[in-house]
C-alpha cells in the first residue's frame, strides 16, 4: 500500500464534498444517515466556508439527531495533522448551526430522538488540546442540551510518525475523562480501551472517495 500525502486527502475530500452538496440539493425525501464531508476550502476561503454553510441550512428540518466531530480547539494542531488553520472556528460555527436547527437533545425510553452528539478523538499527547475542546462545550451548552462522546479509539497507521506513532494511554484517557467530569459534562458516552485495534480500521487508499 503506497503512503497517501495529505494533499491527496484534501483534494480528495474535497471533491467528495462537492458531489455530496450537489446531491443534497437534489434530494428530496427524509435522510436516515448522513456524513457531511467539509471541502478543504472551508478551512481556506471565504467561498469554501459559504458552501459549507449553505449545505448545512439546506439539511434544516431533515436531520434529527447530528454526529460532529470536534477534533481539534488548537489550530496549529490541526494545521499540522489536517491541514486545517481555522478548524476550530469553522467547525464550532456548525455545530452552534446543527443545534440551533435540532434543538436540545431529547431522549425516551434511553433512545436519543433528537439532538447533537459532539464526538472529540483523544490524540496521543493530545491532553491539552481536549481540555480545551472540552472548555469550549462546558461555557457554550447547559447540561443537556448536547452530549459528548469522548473517544480513545486512536490507532496508528503505517507511516505514522512522533506522538501519532502510539497508541493513547490509560493514564491519558483517564486524565480526559476526569477532566470532563470535573467540567460537569455528565451527558455522554466513554469508551474502551478495545477499541483502539488495528482490525477496526479499514485500509485507506483514497478508493470510493
Amino acid at each position: 500500500m503506497r503512503e497517501i500525502t495529505l494533499q491527496e486527502v484534501l483534494d480528495a475530500r474535497e471533491a467528495r464534498a462537492e458531489r455530496q452538496r450537489r446531491l443534497l440539493a437534489q434530494w428530496g425525501q427524509p435522510l436516515l444517515s448522513c456524513t457531511l464531508n467539509i471541502a478543504g476550502p472551508v478551512k481556506r476561503s471565504a467561498l469554501g466556508d459559504f458552501l459549507f454553510r449553505e449545505t448545512l441550512r439546506a439539511l434544516e428540518g431533515r436531520v434529527q439527531i447530528w454526529l460532529p466531530d470536534l477534533k481539534y480547539a488548537d489550530n496549529a494542531l490541526a494545521e499540522r495533522y489536517s491541514g486545517a488553520p481555522d478548524y476550530f472556528e469553522t467547525a464550532c460555527a456548525a455545530i452552534l448551526e446543527m443545534h440551533r436547527q435540532s434543538g436540545d437533545c431529547v431522549l425516551e425510553d434511553g433512545l436519543l430522538r433528537r439532538g447533537v452528539v459532539i464526538r472529540h478523538l483523544l490524540l496521543p499527547g493530545g491532553l491539552n488540546n481536549a481540555k480545551a475542546v472540552m472548555d469550549w462545550v462546558a461555557r457554550t451548552f447547559r447540561p443537556g442540551q448536547v452530549l459528548f462522546s469522548l473517544m480513545s479509539q486512536y490507532t496508528p497507521q503505517p507511516g505514522a510518525q512522533g506522538l501519532l506513532a502510539r497508541r493513547v494511554t490509560g493514564a491519558e484517557y483517564r486524565a480526559a475523562l476526569a477532566y470532563m467530569e470535573n467540567l460537569g459534562i455528565v451527558d455522554g458516552y466513554r469508551q474502551e480501551s478495545s477499541s483502539a485495534q488495528r482490525e477496526y480500521t479499514p485500509d485507506f487508499d483514497l478508493s470510493g472517495i
